[in-house]
C-alpha cells in the first residue's frame, strides 16, 4: 500500500452476507480477506481523506468520520459472480461530530457542538434521510 509510516488499521467488521472480513486504515485504504479462503485478499484506496470513527450498515454500506466531513461508501459488487469489486462514496455531509449507530437500527445520530442530528437509512439505497434535529443542551458527545 502507499501510505505513510502513520498509518494504522482502524476497524475491522466481518460480513456476514458475503463472509469477508474488510479492515479499514486511517489513511483511506480497504483491505477485504475472504473468510472462507484467507489467499483471497483485495486492497484497495478508497479515499485520500483520513478516516476516523466508523460503523458498517447491513454488511453493505460503510459510514466514516473524517476530518470535518461524515462520509458514505457503499459496497459495488459483480453482477454475474456477486463478488464484492470496491468500496465507492456515494454521499457526505458536511458535519463534524461524532456518529452514533446501534447494529440492526435504521437510524444514526450525528453529535455535534450545538446539535444532535437523526438520519434514517434507506435500507436498499443506504441513502441519508435527516429525520430530526434537537439542540445539544447537555453538551453531549
Amino acid at each position: 500500500m502507499k501510505c505513510t509510516k502513520k498509518n494504522f488499521p482502524y476497524k475491522s467488521f466481518y460480513n456476514d452476507i458475503d463472509h469477508v472480513i474488510h479492515s479499514f486504515y486511517r489513511q483511506g485504504q480497504a483491505i477485504n480477506i475472504n473468510a472462507s479462503n484467507a489467499l483471497d485478499v483485495k486492497f484497495e484506496q478508497m479515499t485520500d481523506l483520513d478516516l476516523g470513527q466508523m460503523f458498517l450498515i447491513n454488511s453493505r454500506a460503510l459510514i466514516a468520520r473524517s476530518s470535518s466531513q461524515i462520509l458514505f461508501f457503499k459496497q459495488v459488487v459483480d453482477e454475474e459472480d456477486e463478488t464484492i469489486k470496491e468500496w465507492k462514496q456515494y454521499n457526505v455531509l458536511n458535519r463534524r461530530g461524532f456518529i452514533f449507530f446501534i447494529k440492526g437500527n435504521k437510524r444514526i445520530q450525528i453529535t455535534t457542538d450545538d446539535k444532535i442530528y437523526f438520519y434514517l437509512i434507506d435500507p436498499e439505497t443506504f441513502e441519508p434521510t435527516l429525520e430530526n434535529v434537537m439542540f445539544n443542551f447537555m453538551g453531549c458527545n
